[in-house]
This record gives structure tokens, C-alpha cells and sequence, in this order.
């Protein structure tokens, strides 16, 4: 699909252009799923990404289609995050500059990040903020569950402890 696109260098001045006709729409939203950049996409559609720009402001079928092409390259981008967190991907195992086999890695990092995502409440950042000073009532805030939070007059009581100097948010 992309392997027909024009070579056209990034630096020319003297590209050859062209108007963004039926094939060109088409080349730049599929070029657009694939890489989800509008101006690598322009370039593998043979026009230009201004021209591309002033035809989607003119025409909102188009701008609406580009749209969903960049949907695409999102969620492409989605289920190979989520295929290297469940599944893992295969590294190469040398031994003395020869390939001896592979080694599934996982990426916790990534998984992390998805559970943060689709699951928020439990796995998204919490946010504490506290209100107030040592002579008047402290506010607590948080963006995790209740039941896990100590109440402010339980917070108050552990703060009230002689050499107790932190305020303990959370239970353990």
C-alpha cells in the first residue's frame, strides 16, 4: 500500500506536487493510519501538508476521515502497547557473538500505564491535598477510595501524638 509512494525528498524545494485528487486523499489517509503523521503522510501522498490542511477545513467529510484515520493509528498503537505488556515480545540471548535463543521480556512499565488508563479509580495517580494550618480544621482530599483514606479526626489524633511530626494519610 505505501511501498507505490512517490520518493520525494523531505528537502527538495522543487517537489514535484500534486493536487490532492481522489488517489491522493486516499494514499494520505492510509499513509495517515500507518504512521499517524499528517506531514510523512502528505509527502507519501505526493502533495503537501498545507494543501492537505486547506482541503480539510473546506471539506468536513474529509477532515472527518482524517479523523478516523488517526483513530486507527491510535488504536493500532494501543493494542501493540498492550500485546508487549500481556504477551511480551522475543529478545535474542548471544553467547560469544552467537545466537543461542530468546528470551520473553514483558513490559511492567507499559501494563502500568494501561491499568492507569482503563482503570483509574484503582490504578490511576491519587491526589492528597491538605487545607489548613496547626489553629484551624485540615481539609483532606483525596482521589482514592474512602474506605483506604483515615478520617481527619483519626489524622488529627496520630498528629497530636507527642514526636509524631508526619501526618499519617493512608492505612497500611
Amino acid at each position: 500500500m505505501l511501498e507505490n509512494a512517490p520518493a520525494v525528498s523531505s528537502k527538495s524545494s522543487t517537489r514535484p506536487y500534486r493536487k490532492l485528487d481522489a488517489k491522493a486523499r486516499m494514499r494520505f489517509l492510509q499513509a495517515l493510519e500507518m504512521c499517524g503523521n499528517r506531514e510523512q503522510s502528505a509527502r507519501i501522498a505526493g502533495t503537501r501538508t498545507e494543501t492537505v490542511r486547506r482541503y480539510a477545513q473546506k471539506n468536513k467529510h474529509f477532515n472527518k476521515k482524517i479523523e478516523n484515520a488517526l483513530a486507527v493509528f491510535s488504536a493500532s498503537l494501543e493494542c501493540e502497547a498492550l500485546r508487549r505488556a500481556r504477551d511480551g515480545y522475543s529478545e535474542p540471548i548471544y553467547q560469544s557473538g552467537a545466537l543461542v535463543g530468546f528470551k520473553t521480556r514483558y513490559s511492567d512499565r507499559l501494563l502500568t500505564t494501561l491499568l492507569a488508563a482503563n482503570i483509574p479509580d484503582k490504578y490511576g495517580k491519587k491526589t492528597i491535598v491538605l487545607e489548613g494550618d496547626l489553629n484551624s480544621p485540615i481539609a483532606l482530599t483525596a482521589s482514592q477510595p474512602k474506605q483506604n483514606a483515615l478520617s481527619v479526626d483519626s489524622a488529627r489524633a496520630a498528629n497530636d501524638t507527642p514526636g509524631n511530626t508526619s501526618l499519617e494519610l493512608f492505612k497500611e
